[in-house]
This record gives C-alpha cells, structure tokens and sequence, in this order.
C-alpha cells in the first residue's frame, strides 16, 4: 500500500484519531473511513485543519 500523505498530513490524522475522530469499516468495505465528530463551536478548528492538509473535509 502506497502512502501518498505528506508528513504534516499523517501527523494531523493520528493525532484527530486520538481526538474527536476515528476509523471505521462500512459494510464489506476493504478500506477504513475517517471520520470526525464534534460540535458548531470546531467549526474553524477543523476548517483550517484541513486548509493544512490535502483531507478533505464535509460539515
């Protein structure tokens, strides 16, 4: 398996596992989803999380 995240990248998805996020398999599904959960006041948390990372992320 191929590792296309930058440093930073991997370092903000480890460290959002141990946080507010985590992985999860969806039916037969080979691949984990990630996702993360928190409330209105994160909003700009997240947004500029991801503006630091190509991972995408849907509020």
């Amino acid at each position: 398996m191929k590792n296309n995240l930058t440093q930073v990248e991997m370092n903000i998805l480890l460290v959002s596992i141990l946080g507010d996020g985590n992985l999860a398999l969806y039916g037969r599904s080979k691949n984990a989803y990630y996702r993360e959960h928190g409330c209105d006041k994160q909003v700009d948390y997240r947004m500029r999380k991801a503006m630091l990372s190509k991972l995408s992320y849907i509020y």
